[in-house]
């Protein structure tokens, strides 16, 4: 399933859940559930451990259709359970409950996941699309993506599911005759809501158990009474997959420029400083159906885990202990002398018992490795154990000044107030990592988008509610972020003598007849208009485009070319700014575009293609 913003798929998302419920087992083993510092543990540990798994095969496995690995997905999601505490505290009163065994473990753990999934997802689809999505709502578009499979994995083999089809279609099937509705669906989008309900009710009888829809539970109640809803669902997800086929390719952005947002941000809150809008505030109100509300519930039971994941509690316990550097090509490998000097001679930062650490202080997960100059403290104390998270250690005999540093990604970003207000690109960087990274709960959008561009173009600055929310709120300020590089990149494309080309994309709505389609930057309408049995294309240029005079005046040549490359029409504006050819394809324009992704772009015709 690809949605705006969204990055866990099927089927790599099992890969994941698989990879984390493998290293959460190693890494929660001897973890004291009353310590307040438990996360940052379970943290760290997570980190050795991925580390450790990240040259398998599952980790380098590809985690989603946009070049993800599944190792990349699972570090990701661990970076947000630390920023998100909520969710661990959840799964440990799920813990406190019962004291589970590894089985039961994995199950929680999974849950947490994916809730934790569900969230991420929903705040990056709010960031990206400017509408309210609740973590609910991100599951229901995974139910209903995995449903339309099943139907149409019943469908391509209706002779061997002839009396289930028959119950999805709501028709007994005859034996020699193959369903039109099996030919007719090709995508997510031909898929009909009362499909969906009626393979939902067919799963008791044909499948052992209740569909997701005609359960007990009040998570999908509000969608088996909204046929309508369901079939907007299927349309976005159907709509998002055919413009996002080229994995987004034609929106990759410099890194040096994909920061410079920051500024757009920190002007924004100084003119409302300087010169606030007198209210009323403009701050949305929850907007939550029935759908939103429903609250998370377990996943469904897993398939029983391979062997790979059934390995000896011991065997991983060492694995996760033990980092060996690559073989260097060419040189023999020698033997490392190891040195009992440092073997009993660290003593944690702020231990209560003050006192020093032996051999019998070690657990089983932290005996260092016997490497000179690599030395690592023990990870615990099995007399208070009540230290403090990320603390630098150093020998307290020979005080060598070897120290074991935090992971870098798990410290908390300070910034000096140079660098906050330097504009070297690297703190722009450090400035943007500190926005993006961080979490509220319970946060929504607060600022509508007409809002947040009327204060990026300073013809509307924010009132002193609005900034206020907008500095409370991350998802607004992400949301924000998206606007002002979708500004900027406009702004750039509009340059009188620099405009390289635009692009105009189709909904799923747009498909049959059409009159007029137009580019994303409004610069630019494509009329198709009959005549004579057939069709005309027509190109008309905005007056208020920043390049129009200058096209005028040379009489630019132009190309509108198809999402697969085929020329639509190519010719020179004429006075009125417009340009005219016969439709040169066969089908409709509709379906010409539909069937060639989706899209069609503006572009000078001496230009290299986009």
């Amino acid at each position: 399933m690809r949605l705006p913003g969204t990055r866990y798929q099927e089927p790599g998302w099992e890969e994941v859940r698989k990879l984390l419920g493998q290293c959460s087992l190693a890494a929660l083993r001897g973890l004291d559930p009353a310590r307040p510092d438990m996360l940052d543990d379970y943290v760290e540990r997570m980190a050795a451990g991925l580390l450790a798994q990240r040259h398998g095969a599952r980790a380098r496995a590809a985690g989603n259709g946009y070049g993800e690995t599944v190792y990349e997905l699972a570090v990701a999601l661990v970076v947000e359970l630390r920023a998100r505490p909520a969710d661990w505290d959840a799964f440990r009163a799920a813990l406190a409950d019962a004291p589970p065994g590894d089985a039961l473990l994995r199950k929680k753990v999974n849950d947490m996941f994916a809730v934790l999934r569900d969230r991420v997802d929903a705040d990056n689809y709010q960031a990206a699309c400017g509408r309210p999505c609740s973590p609910n709502r991100m599951y229901a578009y995974r139910m209903l993506d995995t449903a339309y499979h099943d139907v149409a994995r019943l469908f391509a083999d209706w002779r061997a599911h002839r009396e289930q089809v028959g119950a999805i279609l709501g028709r007994d099937i005859p034996d020699a005759t193959a369903p039109i509705e099996a030919r007719q669906l090709r995508t997510i989008a031909d898929c009909r809501p009362e499909w969906i309900l009626r393979w939902s009710e067919s799963l008791e009888a044909f499948g052992g158990g209740p569909g997701p829809l005609h359960t007990r539970s009040k998570r999908f109640a509000s969608l088996k009474t909204s046929p309508d809803k369901i079939a907007a669902m299927l349309r976005e997800i159907g709509d998002y997959e055919q413009l996002s086929a080229n994995r987004d390719e034609d929106w990759l952005r410099d890194l040096d420029d994909a920061s410079v947002w920051v500024e757009d941000y920190w002007r924004v809150l100084q003119e409302s400083e300087d010169a606030a809008t007198p209210g009323p505030d403009r701050i949305l109100e929850a907007c939550e159906d029935a759908l939103d509300l429903a609250g998370p519930e377990p996943e469904p039971e897993p398939e029983p885990a391979p062997p790979d994941d059934t390995l000896d509690a011991r065997l991983e316990t060492l694995a996760l202990s033990v980092s060996l550097p690559p073989a260097m090509p060419g040189k023999r490998e020698r033997p490392r002398r190891s040195t009992a000097r440092w073997r009993a001679c660290w003593r944690r930062t702020g231990c209560r018992c003050a006192s020093p650490c032996t051999r019998g202080c070690w657990g089983p997960t932290t005996t260092p490795i016997p490497t000179p100059g690599a030395t690592r403290p023990p990870a615990r104390c099995r007399r208070c154990s009540s230290w403090r998270r990320w603390p630098r250690s150093r020998c307290r005999r020979c005080a060598s000044g070897a120290t074991r540093p935090s992971p870098a990604w798990a410290r908390p970003l300070i910034l000096s107030e140079e660098a906050m207000h330097s504009d070297d690109t690297t703190s722009r960087r450090l400035r943007e990592a500190l926005l993006l990274g961080r979490r509220k709960p319970g946060d929504r959008l607060m600022l509508d988008d007409a809002t947040l561009a009327a204060a990026l173009d300073g013809t509307r600055p924010l009132t002193a509610g609005e900034r206020a929310a907008l500095q409370a709120s991350p998802l607004t300020a992400r949301r924000l972020r998206h606007l002002a590089l979708a500004r900027r990149a406009r702004a750039d494309n509009c340059a009188s003598g620099s405009w390289r080309g635009s692009r105009g994309v189709l909904r799923a709505a747009s498909s049959g007849t059409l009159d007029a389609v137009v580019t994303e930057d409004d610069w630019w309408t494509l009329h198709f208009v009959a005549a004579d049995g057939g069709w005309r294309a027509v190109l008309q240029l905005a007056p208020q485009a920043p390049f129009a005079q200058a096209l005028l005046a040379a009489r630019a040549p132009l190309r509108v070319r198809d999402g697969a490359g085929g020329t639509i029409l190519a010719g020179r504006l004429d006075a009125d700014g417009e340009c005219e050819a016969t439709w040169p394809f066969a089908a409709a324009p509709g379906d010409h575009l539909q069937a060639h992704g989706a899209k069609f772009i503006v572009e000078p015709l001496e230009a290299d293609p986009l």
